[in-house]
């Protein structure tokens, strides 16, 4: 079921990817390595800071499909333990669905030790480089990632085990 739901949110990732951005207004940031690193080390400093109320909302494009990544963290206990490292970086040519992004492929510790290694498209909408859905612990990737497929490492479920009634 875990799997189901992953492979389900990869392929919103790469649907979600598709819409085309608003740059009217205010001065445009280029999308490149340095710009989606600082983007993504943005929103990482603001999960540290602010934790997890207005996630979403504060740099995020997809809010819809982050929320739903969201809820499906928390309902498999996962949240990230520290600030994750950035292994490696690449644009995303535009390709079927998907628009030009970059994408970062990252990897932490969730809050219970598991290892997670995940793909975050980083876009550029209305003027600013935001990441895709954001959701940067739970092991997804992204469809057509130049890193190639099967990239990515999935924490499995931290939930306790419910006690048995007695």
């Amino acid at each position: 079921m875990r799997r189901i739901k992953a492979v389900v949110a990869v392929a919103v990732l790469a649907l979600g990817a598709g819409c085309s951005g608003n740059t009217s207004g205010g001065s445009l940031i280029p999308l490149n390595d340095e710009s989606a690193r600082a983007a993504f080390n943005k929103l990482v400093t603001g999960v540290s800071e602010k934790g997890m109320t207005d996630f979403c909302e504060r740099s995020v494009r997809d809010q819809d499909q982050c929320k739903q990544t969201l809820e499906d963290s928390f309902a498999y206990c996962l949240l990230p333990k520290d600030k994750p490292r950035i292994l490696r970086s690449a644009a995303l040519k535009r390709s079927g669905n998907t628009e030009d992004g970059w994408v970062l492929e990252v990897a932490g510790l969730t809050m219970d030790g598991q290892q997670y290694v995940s793909e975050i498209l980083m876009i550029s909408f209305q003027g600013r480089v935001h990441a895709s859905i954001g959701v940067y612990w739970t092991g997804l990737g992204v469809i057509n990632s130049p890193f190639g497929p099967k990239n990515t490492k999935i924490p499995q479920n931290a939930c306790p085990e419910n006690p048995r009634p007695q």
